[in-house]
């Protein structure tokens, strides 16, 4: 699913979470805000997830998007300060995806 550059806002939809097939999702470069969906953990089959230069806050939900064990890229990078993830979290992604290029928001 590609809507990056859409100028989009609001929050990412939780029943993104549903799409258990979906391989990629690309929202980068629009103005979505709140937290990201840790239902998002539930595609499993999730490749690429691109959410940067967003307005996003919270805590990644690492442990969710941790299910995510065929994930090759994960880009964080470019949101609010207040999104943060933690070493413990960053780590978990890290060991269920080795294969991943990650960019991380600040580790905390």
């Amino acid at each position: 699913l590609h809507l990056y550059n859409n100028n989009l806002s609001g929050e990412i939809p939780s029943s993104l979470g549903q799409c258990v097939a979906m391989q990629k999702l690309n929202l980068y470069k629009n103005n979505l805000s709140g937290e990201i969906p840790s239902s998002l953990g539930q595609c499993v089959a999730m490749q690429e997830l691109y959410l940067h230069n967003n307005l996003l806050h919270g805590k990644v939900p690492a442990l969710a998007l941790a299910n995510m064990s065929g994930l090759r890229q994960l880009a964080l990078l470019g949101n609010s300060d207040e999104l943060t993830i933690t070493e413990a979290g960053k780590q978990a992604i890290m060991a269920a995806a080795p294969q991943a290029k990650l960019f991380w928001p600040r580790v905390v």
